[in-house]
């Protein structure tokens, strides 16, 4: 099994509809590439993973909206953040 890793990319603040908000991570995934010659690469994937900064993952919705999973339900959340994909 391939080697991964997340590369931090950005974070940003996005927030629900009481005005809670909830900082989150956004990473992209890379895997480790044996060379033949020279040292061995890591190459991204194409995945990107959004995470809040506890640990739970966020769904994308679309550009600046976003879902998480909690005890009470889905929250969406929203953010108009540069750095927010």
């Amino acid at each position: 099994m391939a080697q991964k890793r997340r590369d931090l990319i950005s974070t940003f603040v996005a927030a629900d509809s009481m005005g809670r908000k909830v900082l989150i991570q956004h990473y992209r995934e890379s895997v480790l590439q044996p060379a033949t010659d020279g040292p061995d690469e890591w190459t991204p994937t194409g995945a990107t993973i959004l995470v809040t900064e506890d640990g739970r993952d966020v769904k994308r919705k679309s550009k600046g909206v976003y879902e998480i999973l909690s005890v009470r339900g889905t929250s969406v959340l929203t953010s108009n953040d540069p750095d927010a994909p």
